[in-house]
């Protein structure tokens, strides 16, 4: 058993009666005592660490961000580069288009022009087959007797089938 005595000596002491404590309590308190010493030791080490541990975390998140603004840039400058895809791929096809538009029209003024020939062919031609049916006629007057009126002359065939020609080269030159 283990006493302890007052620190000071002759007057009244610190303590009136000594304290009386087994081995093994000592120990336990003892035990208990390093215990809470570690602790706190370990406390304090955690304390210590924290502005580095708290420094780490910031450092973590600065490289996010700015591995985050890498990216956002590299994005921004892919979609910069299909911009400008896009507007080039619009500015031909306007361009192609207006070219289509060009020919299309050349080609429809073309048509219009073989049509006002092949029109102006057919007037002449059917001004012809009435001056030559109205020559036609009078000599069939004359020749009524002779000819069997069921039967067409000759001219009138000819000018029916330039008729029917003309017609199918219109009709061919209109379908193109």
């Amino acid at each position: 058993m283990v006493q302890i005595q007052p620190i000071m000596g002759h007057e009244k002491g610190f303590m009136e009666h000594s304290i009386q404590f087994d081995k093994p309590v000592l120990r336990n308190m003892y035990m208990d005592l390093l215990k809470m010493k570690e602790e706190a030791e370990a406390c304090l080490l955690r304390k210590d660490n924290l502005p580095s541990y708290a420094e780490e975390q910031l450092a973590e998140e600065r490289a996010k961000r700015e591995e985050a603004e890498r990216e956002k840039e590299l994005l921004e400058q892919k979609c910069k580069e299909l911009q400008q895809k896009l507007d080039n791929q619009e500015r031909v096809l306007k361009q192609l288009q207006a070219e289509m538009e060009e020919k299309m029209r050349n080609e429809l003024r073309e048509r219009d022009e073989k049509i006002q020939k092949l029109e102006a062919q057919m007037k002449t031609l059917l001004e012809e087959k009435e001056n030559t049916k109205n020559d036609c006629t009078s000599k069939k007057k004359k020749n009524k007797d002779k000819e069997n009126p069921s039967k067409p002359s000759l001219w009138f065939l000819i000018l029916e089938a330039i008729n029917r020609f003309l017609i199918l080269i219109t009709k061919y030159l209109c379908s193109e």
